[in-house]
């Protein structure tokens, strides 16, 4: 399987493709094993109360949480330092909500292609892309706290620091 990156000025990858955080909370077996499920259930909702706000304003955006796992994935294809933005400020906003709770989190956001649609009986969703194992597979590998940008974003990082920098000059 190729990498993302090898593509990323590929007209075709740039318009199909999409953003994608993978998030994963560290220790949660513990954690339902230790705290009361109306505890668990506070922390999960607290911490997608950040992102639902998100969603309000833009719709861009959408969410599956599973388990100890939270992804968030561009509802509309196609690049843009705008969605990068987004999905930068989503990480942000929810790892921030959950380390403020003592719940440390780990994650990744990839740019690339992500299937989101329904089976052929219309009854369930079926997710799958290279954006979401790039992510999923750099969570991980990564041993720490936070939230990596991978190598299908570097270029955009880049692009946002000079935006940051050039606004504030």
């Amino acid at each position: 399987m190729e990498s993302n990156h090898k593509h990323k000025f590929d007209p075709e990858f740039l318009k199909n493709g999409g953003y994608v955080l993978f998030l994963d909370i560290l220790g949660f077996a513990n954690l339902v094993e230790k705290s009361h499920p109306e505890d668990i259930y506070s922390i999960i909702d607290s911490s997608l109360k950040a992102f639902q706000r998100w969603e309000e304003l833009n719709r861009l955006f959408k969410t599956i949480y599973f388990s100890d796992t939270f992804i968030f994935y561009q509802s509309v294809e196609g690049y843009g330092d705008w969605a990068f933005l987004d999905v930068y400020a989503i990480s942000g906003m929810i790892l921030t909500t959950l380390l403020a709770r003592e719940i440390p989190a780990r994650g990744a956001i990839s740019f690339g292609e992500l299937v989101v649609r329904n089976d052929a009986q219309d009854k369930h969703q079926v997710f799958y892309g290279k954006a979401l194992v790039e992510a999923y597979k750099a969570e991980q590998r990564d041993q720490w706290i936070g939230i990596t940008i991978q190598p299908s974003e570097r270029i955009s990082l880049f692009r946002v620091r000079l935006a940051i920098l050039l606004f504030f000059r």
